[in-house]
């Protein structure tokens, strides 16, 4: 929304320079002469003006940010002035003329130099004041905060996790869906076995081993009622999991939270209870430090020939990531990105 005030400013700077080209082109030069003190000095109340509302909204997150603009609001309004007084000086004295002169350039140059230094000085300010902070111990609160909540939702069965080992053995095949071609294909929640899945208090011990062996699945869904339905998806996670998948769990919405059935029935009022609670919790599993890991699949196979679109039984072509990208996916990598980054500042 500023940079929308700040577009609104330089628009106004910029008219107001053109009326004065236009003034100087197509009046004579005694009015021009005159005239052009009214274009300065409303190039001036408009600075002012910004420069008032800054004070009043102080739009950016650090204080050194909004003293050095404000700074810079108040030096350009100054260099106005004392153009204005420049050029209403006679030639004569020429101390008067020389002492302006020299008065503007320290402005000018001042403000610039001032501005740097000021930026540098707060910046290490910043950095001492940060070096002073106990990250482990704050990522560590915040990580207990995010799994409290995801451990509340596995223990009370409304996301549940896949056990890895059963996915990854071919006697799960039996349990899952395939599609014409007879590909296997991951089937939802409701129609899974019981044995699919990590039992309620061992998911919440496993996800509290601190381990990160709790895996989160971001990928892009092909179709409204089927993320999957070729089974490219499960290829991908069992030939990520096959290699050790012993004592691990997998968080895979289709699969962990109720879903509609294929042909669009429903979810029965206790399921659609289920995902709710689980729904608030679903990013959790993408911003936890130490209890998951997240795995990407970022390809978007469409079968040969397929209807993209958004219907039922179209294809979604949205590339996971990018600009026109999949909002969840991209809220997805964002978050385990940021929280990479806090975790390598850690260990610094």
């Amino acid at each position: 929304r500023w940079q929308l005030v700040i577009w609104l400013r330089q628009s106004l700077l910029f008219i107001v320079a053109f009326a004065g080209d236009v003034l100087h082109i197509y009046t004579s030069e005694g009015f021009f002469r005159a005239a052009r003190y009214g274009v300065a000095a409303v190039a001036v109340v408009v600075i002012t003006v910004f420069w008032l509302l800054h004070h009043r909204t102080l739009p950016f997150a650090y204080r050194f940010q909004n003293a050095l603009e404000s700074y810079l609001y108040g030096s350009s309004a100054l260099f106005l002035v004392l153009a204005m007084v420049y050029t209403a000086l006679p030639d004569d004295p020429l101390a008067a003329r020389l002492g302006t002169e020299a008065l503007i350039a320290f402005v000018l140059f001042g403000s610039l130099v001032a501005g740097i230094i000021f930026s540098i000085r707060e910046l290490k300010r910043t950095s001492r004041s940060l070096a002073d902070v106990d990250l482990s111990a704050f990522l560590s609160a915040a990580d207990s905060k995010i799994d409290g909540s995801i451990a509340d939702r596995l223990r009370d069965g409304s996301v549940r996790l896949l056990r890895c080992s059963w996915l990854a053995s071919p006697a799960s095949d039996a349990f899952l869906g395939r599609d014409a071609s007879g590909a296997v294909a991951m089937r939802r929640r409701q129609d899974l076995p019981p044995e699919a899945f990590v039992p309620c208090d061992e998911a919440v011990a496993m996800l509290e081993r601190g381990d990160r062996s709790v895996l989160a699945l971001s990928y892009g869904w092909l179709t409204a009622l089927h993320p999957d339905p070729h089974g490219t998806t499960l290829a991908a996670v069992r030939r990520y999991i096959e290699a050790d998948a012993s004592d691990t769990g997998l968080f895979w919405d289709f699969a962990s939270l109720p879903q509609k059935g294929l042909n669009g029935e429903d979810k029965t009022e206790e399921e659609k209870a289920m995902f709710g609670r689980g729904l608030k919790v679903m990013g959790n599993f993408y911003a936890s430090i130490t209890g998951t890991s997240v795995i990407q699949q970022r390809s978007i196979d469409l079968p040969p020939g397929a209807t993209t679109g958004f219907g039922p039984g179209e294809y979604n072509p949205t590339p996971y990531e990018g600009e026109g990208g999949r909002g969840w996916c991209i809220f997805e990598q964002g978050v385990s990105m940021t929280v990479l980054a806090h975790l390598t500042a850690a260990e610094r």
